[in-house]
């Protein structure tokens, strides 16, 4: 079963699940000293309508990359009729990796997307 599929056990969501699997994920990628390295926090500023967004959603669902490797969170909301989203990667390579997948589909519902990165401070799953 995948883990997605574990976390919610009896119709309780098990967060200590979650929090265990992120922060496994962020020991995966360690510098070489031993030490974990920091995850990333990208923003996009977009042009996206909400129904160019759940188009998105709908395509990467249907391709099975809706949980792209090293992607820790996701956040999109709509402000003044624009989509705005925030990721927390765990290293750049997995979020190039998904930028393959992603951003064609991002052009064929044409839509245009720049991301702002920055290392994250403090990354602290819930």
């Amino acid at each position: 079963m995948p883990f997605w599929g574990r976390v919610v056990l009896d119709g309780v969501l098990r967060r200590d699940l979650i929090q265990r699997w992120a922060l496994e994920r962020m020991e995966m990628n360690t510098n070489p000293s031993g030490r974990p390295t920091m995850a990333f926090a990208i923003t996009f500023t977009t042009n996206l309508s909400t129904a160019q967004y759940d188009e998105i959603w709908k395509q990467l669902r249907e391709q099975q990359a809706d949980h792209p490797v090293g992607r820790l969170s996701h956040v999109g909301f709509e402000q003044d009729g624009v989509m705005h989203v925030v990721d927390v990667w765990d290293s750049m390579k997995n979020f190039e990796a998904f930028g393959a997948t992603l951003m064609p589909i991002i052009a064929k519902v044409g839509g245009e997307v720049t991301p702002n990165i920055v290392e994250a401070r403090h990354f602290q799953p819930s």
